[in-house]
């Protein structure tokens, strides 16, 4: 989760830097870290972003930046999850608004954990299929809970 530093008002093609507050893409990005983030053109935005890249879109006028785990190109719908985090979502391609492109810790650049190209589209992708499973292996127990206390 990012502060809005007029991210909304940038135009396709320009960067900034803004500062991570929450462990939400731990262990790559810690608070305190900051990422740089480039604006993307929302028209061509999903074109432009692959499974495995960290996109940044905004959500109740907070902008966040998680892991892209998966692409419906028929629903225009990207799943997008922290990587600190034991969930995901669904959000519209229409919320993206840019995708981090390097980050930094103290102000050195260059953080090692962040490195797109270590996050193939079927890592993502399995990593996608995990986090659906568990999911579903969840909600399952909890039913099972019911069933079992007779609710």
């Amino acid at each position: 989760m990012a502060e809005a530093v007029n991210l909304l008002s940038m135009k396709p093609g320009e960067r900034a830097w803004v500062p991570v507050l929450s462990g939400s893409m731990a262990p790559g990005f810690l608070p305190g870290d900051e990422v740089e983030i480039l604006i993307l053109d929302r028209t061509e935005a999903e074109s432009e972003l692959k499974p495995g890249m960290i996109a940044v879109f905004y959500e109740n006028g907070i902008i966040y930046f998680h892991r892209i785990l998966f692409i419906n190109i028929f629903s225009g719908r990207i799943y997008q999850k922290g990587d600190g985090n034991t969930d995901g979502s669904w959000i519209s391609v229409s919320r993206i608004i840019g995708r981090v492109t390097s980050g930094r810790r103290s102000g050195q650049d260059g953080i090692s954990e962040y490195d797109d190209k270590k996050w193939t589209a079927g890592q993502a992708r399995r990593r996608f299929v995990k986090t659906q499973i568990l999911t579903v292996m969840r909600d399952f127990k909890a039913v099972l809970k019911r069933i079992i206390k007779g609710v």
